[in-house]
């Protein structure tokens, strides 16, 4: 259940945002009498913002980022029960206990290592590369 929650939140998240950018940016009370826009330009000193953000190119990326991602919200609208199929399995992987974590990291019967150590002793330097043994 909560796999289909979480996709159908993306697939909204995703339309929204993509509208958003998509017809906000020739909406010129949005765009061009932003005040985010003249505080950016005052506290960065570049009076070439304003010229760049209200530019055609700039406008267009934007918009062109809002097709992508309302394009993102109806793939997963077509692909809704593969998607939530496949989020399904990867929440049952993570829940499996085959892949919990020990309590303390630190404690683990196969690393001979105590927390502090580097891990390296006497005898161990034999199993360095051959260059760094030559030093």
């Amino acid at each position: 259940m909560s796999a289909k929650v979480t996709v159908i939140i993306y697939i909204l998240v995703s339309l929204e945002i993509g509208l958003l950018l998509l017809f906000l940016p020739w909406y010129s009370q949005f765009w061009e009498e932003n005040f985010f826009l003249y505080l950016m330009t005052e506290k960065l000193n570049a009076s070439w913002l304003p010229a760049l953000i209200t530019s055609g190119w700039v406008r267009g990326g934007v918009s062109g980022l809002g097709l992508f991602n309302i394009l993102t919200g109806i793939r997963e609208m077509i692909n809704f029960r593969q998607s939530v199929a496949a989020l399904n399995q990867r929440l049952s992987r993570s829940e499996s206990p085959s892949t919990t974590t020990n309590e303390n990291q630190w404690e683990r019967p196969d690393d001979p290592a105590a927390p502090g150590d580097s891990g390296l002793s006497d005898h161990q330097s034999s199993e360095l590369p051959p260059r760094v043994q030559s030093r």
